[in-house]
């Protein structure tokens, strides 16, 4: 649905979606008349029931945003790779004189590998920091590859063990006779 040619009904539904009360929606739409504020309930409840269309356009921006909020397909597939091919040297830097440190400032490439990150600060007797020691895990990279393969169909079909007799004990006895019936006579066919 396009932005409604109304403007004050467009302004209105754009306060609703940010969450304005229908008072405050309608009040900041424009409208007003005699005693605004005594009536903008009122007004703001008949605005909605007489215009579907005002109720639609609400539904349609809170949708828009929900959709946006959700990992696509595509989304999902692009971080399980980069989640798949993390390796810690993403993730470590060097100093001016050459010491390794974990850098997890935001330029890392794929801060969705970390799966934990720890620091154990050290302190000596009169209780000032001397040091710390960094820890970090990364999410399995066998894990994310296997996720990849199922959501891309490339992982073979499970094998499943059905016990004939309990589905066979399910079975109303009309069906169990025709199935025996079919059975039958393709037994017959194949002797012929």
């Amino acid at each position: 649905m396009p932005v409604l040619k109304n403007t004050r009904w467009e302004a209105y539904c754009q306060g609703r979606f940010k969450k304005l009360s229908k008072t405050a929606a309608y009040l900041a739409a424009g409208y007003g008349g005699k005693n605004p504020e005594k009536n903008a309930d009122r007004n703001a409840h008949k605005l909605e029931r007489d215009h579907p269309e005002i109720v639609a356009r609400i539904a349609e921006l809170e949708e828009k945003v929900s959709r946006a909020n959700v990992m696509g397909r595509q989304e999902a597939l692009e971080a399980l790779t980069r989640m798949g091919r993390a390796t810690l040297a993403d993730f470590i830097d060097h100093d001016q004189e050459g010491l390794a440190f974990f850098n997890f400032n935001k330029d890392i490439p794929n801060p969705e590998a970390v799966k934990e990150l720890s620091c154990l600060f050290r302190y000596d007797k009169k209780g000032l920091p001397v040091g710390h020691v960094s820890s970090i895990k990364l999410h399995s990279p066998r894990e994310a590859i296997m996720a990849l393969a199922k959501l891309e169909g490339w992982e073979a079909p499970k094998k499943i063990a059905v016990d004939i007799r309990k589905v066979l004990d399910t079975l109303p006895d009309e069906a169990l006779e025709e199935i025996c019936s079919q059975e039958l006579e393709e037994e017959g066919q194949e002797d012929s």
